[in-house]
């Protein structure tokens, strides 16, 4: 067998993952923080959902990504405050 770089993994050890809509070739036992590491992720202020249900920022490093999950990734997107000088304009 052809020896590959510690990190990639062979074929048959990797399996596809829905990510926003796009099929994604994952490494077989990654954890949803390994992915968004991989994805350029890791760190950021997002929301994950696997399978339709959100995952807890606290389970990403322990929840392992399985072949076929279905994960959608946000950005949170931080807002301002809304001016005080004419309150009445955004009611």
């Amino acid at each position: 067998m052809i020896q590959c770089a510690a990190h990639l993994k062979p074929s048959y050890m990797r399996m596809n993952a829905l990510i926003n809509g796009r099929t994604t070739d994952v490494p077989e036992g990654s954890s949803v923080s390994d992915l968004l590491e991989q994805l350029g992720l890791g760190g950021k202020r997002i929301a994950v959902e696997l399978n339709g249900e959100i995952l807890p920022r606290s389970r990403h490093a322990e929840q392992r990504v399985a072949d076929g999950d279905r994960l959608e990734i946000v950005h949170a997107i931080g807002g301002g405050s809304l001016p005080a000088s004419n309150p009445e304009t955004y009611q």
